[in-house]
């Protein structure tokens, strides 16, 4: 009898020996050890970044190399940064090992980025940052002893400033918690009594339970909700950083993420120490000692067998732990045993792992399911050869194919084989898991699509390009019309001095407008290089306004377009780029004249709509009754060289530079520019700049002041007298002057009222014509013209009566026609237009 026991006592022990070797093979055949990173030196702009080293398996510094979640997922933001083309790369802060480090330079801020930022940081450290989408979500658990015999309440976690200290506090009051600089302190607090219990992360959690060979701990999650770790950018840096920060996460595909989690979320388990050995089994340790005894011994094999039955149950758990895992991140787990050819796939039916065994064959199991065109390859990985290679060395191969789906659909699938060697109890054998990557695939797609797509619009821009030198010549001969029509002028009147200097003046004006246009290409290349810059001097908006209607009004004239131009500008002296504005407002207005047909009209609207104490804001309008665009064309509308299509070019000409050289000079100026516009209805560009103003600058109300003097031999009306009403001195003195220069004799009103009293007071028939400003103090001229069409006098049914004003809307000649007025003439005054409608007015009253 004693001897059948001592049998059954080496036959149990030789039965433990060689399960726990079995599970120790096993185990470590599954973990893949943690690759160190070195930063390497680049090229580009380099970003420093800043995390805590106290925190396993975030990110840890190993002797001088950068170990970790975070720095394996900085290096793929890097690698999708450089594939994208982006000219920054992130470089983990050296020197830092401690806490204390971390802590160092987080008050500093002597760095660019802080990678390990959530919603939980304190305000005081990122304040001023901008926070990147989610990159790495941590989970995390409580860890407490199974056994205790202290009552404490209070809880170990890391500092506040680390995640773990951040999520701790978003679960317990500040008085709950004792901080800690790492882990081990955390865990040593909670082992001496200290705390109840330590909030680490669950990776760290659950690699102490898992090296727990004694049972100690027990570990519970505090929350299905993770802690969101995203990167902190500062806000001093270029917001183009934060765009291609985010850009670079996107690209990092759920796979690629969840099979590096995975790597960080495998433990060997432990193989027993003596002393553990000792602790778990002392009755064991005691009875081997003594050896004395046959019922020691009895008690010892008794022993021994619960010890191998737990172990069995705790290893069976791992590995149904482990299936449970990649059961969960793959559709297909198969493990094949390459001794009897045995095939077992694993799967996971509500939570519970099951298993289904079938004879194994690699034609049907394996090749029969890839499609033709990738079966080679995949051949090549199952080679016998290369298979009994990768088992031997428990090594792993992944790959693409593209597989049959049990509904026979063909997706893409990402494969990874590994091999486990053989040992004494268990022999040779491999494990397959299949992913889909169908959507991956499908963006990669995608993306390959947009790609080709912008090399079309790179040709198409191309192409515009080259009919960019036949279209240019129509453009300049805006500016050199003004030039040889103001020359043909200045040769008229070449006895009048005064008036030689104003066509000077003007052909001046013209000639810079004329470079202007030229060095439209120079601008371009500037701009796209970013060498363009903008200067800050003192200049006069009014001056750029009369420079413009000097070159434009004579061309609108003769092309039968009314250019009306309305508004104030109060600030004599603004401060900023005359030149960029001229270069604006010239662009715009030139697009105007070219699309609008003869008989439109072309408005410009001025405003002053805020001051504060830096700054004035100018809104400027430019609308026209023109040709109009497409919604298409208004999409791609500040592109260069673009235009509504071919015919365009050909029929209205431009460079298809302008309005993309508006657009980025009105960004370099801190502006903004819309348009609105609907085809066959014309088009309105709104931009709004900001500009300086000399502290001492005074302000002057009057409308925009224009010098037009228009051609007077055209028309003489003899001394005819004109009643002029005009409420604004400046104004008056422009009116009468246009009046006289055609012998026109005005009498002169300040408002309504005493307009009514002149003309009650002359005689019959003494004005031939009354001009009427709107607004007006005491009677307005709405009122004053219904006053005078009332009167008891022979010519008030039928005198010519004109509305003179800035207000030039569609409702404005609406409501000047219903008080009774013939015309309206809208300021700034077009004196073309008035000789023209005075003309036939006073001739269809002789008549």
């Amino acid at each position: 009898m004693d001897r059948k026991k001592r049998l059954a006592s080496i036959i149990y022990s030789t039965v433990l020996t060689a399960f726990l070797f079995v599970a120790t093979v096993f185990s470590s055949s599954k973990v893949v050890s943690s690759p160190r990173i070195k930063e390497e030196n680049s090229t580009t702009t380099t970003l420093i970044g800043l995390t805590n080293p106290e925190e396993a398996p975030f990110f840890t510094n190993d002797e001088g190399y950068k170990v970790g979640l975070i720095p394996e997922l900085t290096s793929l933001i890097n690698s999708n940064l450089s594939q994208a083309g982006a000219n920054i790369q992130i470089k983990m802060m050296d020197g830092v090992s401690s806490y204390d480090d971390y802590k160092s330079h987080l008050e500093k801020g002597d760095f660019d980025l802080l990678l390990d930022a959530t919603d939980l940081t304190p305000q005081t450290y990122i304040s001023g940052f901008d926070l990147t989408n989610t990159y790495l979500k941590a989970s995390y658990s409580k860890l407490s002893l199974k056994k205790t015999s202290v009552s404490v309440t209070n809880v170990a976690a890391l500092s506040s400033l680390a995640l773990g200290g951040q999520y701790a506090h978003s679960f317990y009051y500040s008085e709950q918690i004792d901080e800690f600089s790492t882990i081990d302190q955390c865990l040593t607090a909670v082992k001496n009594q200290q705390c109840s219990a330590a909030v680490i992360n669950s990776f760290s959690a659950q690699k102490i339970i898992n090296s727990d060979v004694r049972n100690t701990y027990v570990s519970v999650k505090l929350s299905e909700n993770p802690l969101e770790i995203k990167i902190g950018v500062k806000q001093q840096a270029s917001k183009e950083y934060l765009t291609k920060l985010n850009s670079a996460i996107n690209l990092i595909s759920e796979d690629t993420y969840n099979a590096l989690v995975s790597r960080y979320s495998h433990f060997i388990v432990p193989s027993l120490s003596f002393a553990d050995q000792i602790y778990l089994n002392p009755m064991a340790f005691i009875l081997t000692l003594l050896g004395v005894f046959l019922v020691l011994i009895a008690f010892g094999i008794i022993t021994i067998n619960f010890r191998n039955r737990k172990t069995i149950d705790r290893t069976k758990k791992e590995f149904e732990r482990f299936i449970a895992y990649v059961c969960q991140t793959n559709e297909v787990v198969y493990e094949i045993n390459m001794a009897n050819n045995t095939k077992s796939q694993y799967r996971l039916v509500k939570g519970k792992v099951t298993n289904i065994s079938s004879a194994y064959s690699k034609q049907t199991d394996i090749l029969e399911m890839i499609a033709p065109e990738d079966r080679k390859g995949v051949e090549e990985c199952f080679d016998d050869t290369a298979l009994k290679n990768l088992i031997q060395t428990s090594g792993q191969t992944s790959f693409e194919a593209r597989i049959y789906n049990e509904k026979n659909q063909i997706i893409w699938t990402y494969c990874i084989l590994q091999g486990i060697a053989p040992t004494k109890n268990k022999p040779a054998s491999f494990m397959l898991f299949l992913h889909t990557i169908d959507e991956q695939k499908r963006k990669e797609a995608q993306a390959k699509l947009l790609l080709e797509n912008a090399l079309s619009q790179a040709e198409d821009a191309n192409r515009s390009k080259s009919d960019f030198l036949a279209r240019m010549s129509h453009e300049i001969r805006t500016p050199l019309n003004a030039v040889i029509g103001l020359s043909s002028i200045a040769k008229h009147y070449e006895n009048d001095q005064a008036k030689v200097d104003e066509c000077l003046d003007k052909i001046e004006s013209s000639s810079k407008v004329l470079l202007g246009l030229i060095n439209d290409i120079l601008d371009m290349s500037a701009i796209e290089n970013n060498k363009l810059k903008i200067s800050y001097e003192e200049f006069s908006l009014r001056k750029i306004i009369n420079d413009l209607y000097n070159i434009y009004q004579p061309q609108c004239q003769e092309k039968g377009i009314q250019l009306i131009i309305d508004g104030t500008i109060p600030d004599e002296t603004l401060i900023g780029d005359s030149l960029r504005v001229s270069q604006i407002l010239l662009n715009l207005l030139s697009n105007s004249y070219k699309f609008t047909p003869k008989g439109g009209r072309i408005g410009i609207l001025l405003k002053r709509t805020s001051k504060d104490q830096n700054r004035v804001y100018y809104r400027l309008e430019i609308s026209d009754n023109g040709v109009g665009m497409s919604e298409e064309m208004q999409a791609r509308l500040f592109r260069p060289f673009e235009q509504e299509n071919s015919d365009t070019a050909q029929k209205y000409g431009g460079s298809g530079l302008g309005l993309s050289i508006v657009k980025s000079l009105v960004t370099m100026m801190d502006g903004t520019i819309a348009v609105s516009s609907k085809l066959n209805e014309g088009s309105s560009f709104s931009i709004n700049l900001p500009f300086g103003y000399p502290k001492d600058s005074k302000e002057n109300l009057s409308e925009v002041d224009l010098k037009n003097k228009a051609a007077l031999k055209h028309y003489d009306f003899h001394g005819a007298k004109i009643l002029l009403a005009e409420d604004n001195q400046i104004n008056m003195e422009i009116a009468v002057e246009l009046l006289k220069m055609v012998n026109l004799s005005p009498d002169c009103a300040e408002d309504g009222e005493k307009v009514v009293e002149l003309y009650l007071e002359a005689k019959d028939n003494y004005y031939k014509a009354i001009l009427l400003d709107v607004q007006m103090p005491i009677m307005n001229g709405y009122q004053a013209c219904r006053t005078i069409r009332k009167a008891d006098k022979p010519d008030a049914k039928n005198i010519p009566i004109f509305a003179m004003t800035a207000n030039a809307f569609s409702e404005d000649v609406t409501k000047a026609l219903a008080a009774g007025m013939d015309g309206h003439i809208p300021k700034p005054i077009d004196s073309a237009l008035l000789y023209k409608e005075l003309d036939e007015a006073i001739n269809r009253k002789k008549a």
